[in-house]
C-alpha cells in the first residue's frame, strides 16, 4: 500500500482470436460503484480455462521503468489495496498512470505492483513479474508476487467482480510460478499497516481456497490499437 490522494512482467499473451473484441466496459457513475455485502462471501471459484482480459501497460500509458529493476523468483503471493477510495469505473487507467507516477516519484523504478485490479474488475499490467517489486514499508518484497486492489477497504466492501479478477491472477501466478496458493497473506502481515483492509484481509482465507480451487487461466494481454480502444472505452464510460 502507498497511501497517496495524488496519485504493481512479461506476462504469457496467448494469441487473440481474430474475431475477439474489447469487452463491454459498464457505465461509469458519479456515485459510488456498488459493493458487495458486508455479510456476503464474495468469493468465487475460478472455472476450467479462465482467461483474464488486461490492459497492457502500453494500452494504460504507463511510462518505462526509471531506473534498473531488481531480478527476482515469485514464491508467495501478496495483496495489498491502495487505501483510495475509486468512485467512478471511468478512472482506473488514469489511476494507474498517477499510482506510477507517484510510485517514481519516491525513487523506485516503476509502478510497485505486477497488477492492478479496479473496482470493476479490470486489470492493468503493472511491473514485470521477473522483477522485484517495491514497498514503503519495511518488509522485503523480494520473491512476493504483488496484485494491488483499487479501493480502501479499511473504509468499503470490495467488489464481487474485483475479487474474481483478484483470485483469477493469483492463480495464474500459482501455476506460472508453482507457488502455493497457501502462500497467499496481505500486506499487513509482513508490515505495520492494515493493508489490504479489514474487508479483505478477513476474507483472505476464501480467496486463498479459490486460487487453489482454479482450474487454468490465461492472461489475454491487450496491447496495440485494440488495447487503445479498450482504454478508451472505459475512460469514455
Amino acid at each position: 500500500m502507498i497511501n497517496s490522494t495524488t496519485d504493481d512482467t512479461t506476462v504469457a499473451n496467448p494469441p487473440r482470436p481474430p474475431s475477439s473484441t474489447p469487452p463491454s466496459i459498464a457505465p461509469s457513475t458519479s456515485v459510488e460503484i456498488p459493493e458487495t455485502s458486508p455479510t456476503t462471501a464474495a468469493v468465487t471459484t475460478t472455472t476450467s480455462n479462465a482467461v483474464v482480459v488486461v490492459a497492457c501497460r502500453d494500452a494504460w500509458g504507463a511510462s518505462p521503468a526509471s531506473t534498473a529493476l531488481v531480478e527476482h523468483t515469485p514464491g508467495q503471493l501478496t495483496l495489498h489495496h491502495t487505501a483510495v477510495r475509486q468512485t467512478t469505473l471511468s478512472e482506473g487507467p488514469a489511476r494507474a498512470r498517477r499510482h506510477q507516477r507517484f510510485h517514481q516519484s519516491l525513487g523506485w523504478p516503476d509502478l510497485a505492483y505486477h497488477f492492478l485490479v479496479d473496482r470493476a474488475g479490470m486489470a492493468y499490467q503493472g511491473r514485470d513479474a521477473r522483477f522485484r517489486g517495491d514497498t514503503g514499508t519495511e518488509y522485503d518484497p523480494t520473491g512476493h508476487f504483488l496484485v494491488c486492489m483499487e479501493g480502501d477497504f479499511d473504509a468499503q466492501q470490495p467488489t464481487s467482480a474485483q475479487i474474481d479478477t483478484t483470485v483469477r491472477i493469483f492463480a495464474w501466478a500459482a501455476r506460472e510460478f508453482g507457488i502455493d496458493a497457501s502462500t497467499l497473506a496481505g500486506h499487513g502481515n509482513y508490515a505495520v499497516t492494515s493493508c489490504p483492509g479489514a474487508a479483505v484481509t478477513n476474507i483472505i482465507p476464501d480467496i486463498a481456497e479459490a486460487i487453489a480451487d482454479s482450474g487454468p487461466v490465461a492472461l489475454d494481454l491487450v496491447c496495440g490499437p485494440e488495447g487503445a480502444d479498450l482504454v478508451a472505452a472505459i475512460e469514455s464510460g
